[in-house]
């Protein structure tokens, strides 16, 4: 996909072969060579427009202190990477986006650590990196993603407060050494997080990589793999339209001595979690004995119109708990014969709003500047979920209708 925006004093260009940093980049004909450059001469809200090559640059977006759009030409073929322990993207800046490019690590650095309480963008973009994450935003406040793939060989998105997931493909491998889990979303200890994750495929598996003196190719791990992974902070998880895969299977045809000695879950330890037309497909290596496979480990949940697949070597639940937990059902497949001792199943009761409250994640909510209540809209921006009226104090709140 291409984007092209007429040349304005908001806009600057940039093209590794042709450019010169010593042009002004208002055009394509003299644009800058280096996007750091242009990050010097774009205003604050303009759009650099990065053509197609391979940008061997890291992009700090807090010290250039501007909201800036980094609009890549071709999604493929516009790259920013950096190897080594560098970050990529060592700090970003409140606002900021990026579309339509590719963001790589090729060393043991980071793609993208989100610094502070950004609120950033990233829309129609690959990261790819074999460092410890892709997405280091366990400080952050916000960060959306929309049709992106981001892979990963260990934790692929460490996120802090908000984090919105919509149409995208999240891997992980597993193979960077140094953890004992492999995890493609990991909820900060220091926030509450509230997470939606909509018409999006985790997928949590070994990948093969060639290896001296063996054939077929091999995969090992030692790492227990989870497609979300919580850190029972009172975290809200909502999933929507969506498969979550924790597959630490040996495929057929893999070298003898491939493994994957980790257990596999598909989510662990969410306080709170929404499933809504979902698959939850997990399962370990068959030849590992002591390998566990769980559906939901440690969660309380309600889910609907789902299925839970669970296939484990030792040990297979769709529903495990360390302590008591609830899931409460509607119209899902699960096996009734893999529950944890400590799992109360339930069908949702007459009424529950656990997920029309959920809902106020990403839809819209009006405040009435008389009374200050708030209407939260569902899907279709027009019918009322609920209310919420803040208790104010009226000698601190005046209200001046508008």
């Amino acid at each position: 996909m291409n984007y092209y925006f007429g040349d304005s004093d908001y806009t600057i260009h940039v093209d590794d072969a042709n450019g010169n940093d010593a042009n002004d980049g208002r055009s394509f004909a003299n644009a800058k060579k280096t996007i750091n450059s242009a990050l010097t001469a774009c205003p604050d809200g303009g759009v650099i427009v990065i053509w197609p090559g391979t940008y061997n640059e890291q992009i700090d977006l807090l010290t250039a202190g501007k909201t800036i759009t980094l609009l890549g030409m071709s999604r493929n073929k516009t790259i920013i990477t950096q190897s080594g322990g560098n970050e990529t993207i060592p700090t970003t800046y409140d606002g900021c986006k990026l579309e339509n490019l590719t963001v790589k690590q090729t060393g043991t650095g980071r793609c993208i650590h989100i610094s502070g309480k950004d609120s950033l963008e990233f829309i129609d973009c690959d990261f790819i990196c074999t460092g410890d994450m892709v997405i280091d935003g366990s400080a952050s406040y916000k960060a959306s993603f929309k049709n992106c793939y981001l892979f990963g060989e260990y934790d692929t998105i460490f996120m802090g407060e908000e984090l919105i997931v919509d149409g995208c493909i999240l891997v992980t491998d597993g193979t960077y050494s140094g953890s004992d889990d492999a995890r493609i979303i990991r909820c900060a200890s220091d926030f509450t997080a509230k997470i939606l994750v909509k018409d999006s495929i985790l997928y949590a598996q070994p990948s093969y990589r060639k290896a001296t003196g063996k054939s077929p190719e091999l995969y090992e791990s030692d790492r227990n793999l989870y497609c979300i992974y919580g850190n029972t902070m009172d975290e809200l998880v909502v999933l929507e339209n969506s498969i979550l895969i924790a597959d630490g299977y040996k495929p057929t045809g893999a070298h003898t001595s491939s493994y994957c000695s980790g257990n596999a879950a598909c989510v662990g330890l969410i306080d709170r979690l929404v499933a809504k037309n979902c698959i939850f497909f997990s399962r370990t290596d068959e030849n590992q004995s002591a390998t566990d496979a769980y559906g939901l480990k440690n969660c309380n949940a309600q889910i609907s119109n789902c299925s839970i697949i669970v296939s484990g070597a030792d040990a297979s639940y769709d529903f495990y708990a360390d302590s008591a937990q609830t899931i409460y059902l509607v119209n899902t497949r699960y096996n009734s014969s893999q529950i944890g001792a400590n799992v109360t199943v339930n069908a949702v009761p007459s009424g529950m709003t656990f997920e029309k409250a959920a809902k106020s994640l990403v839809n819209k909510a009006i405040q009435n500047k008389n009374t200050g209540a708030i209407d939260y809209y569902d899907d279709d921006g027009q019918t009322i979920l609920f209310t919420h009226m803040p208790i104010d104090d009226e000698s601190t709140i005046t209200r001046t209708p508008s």
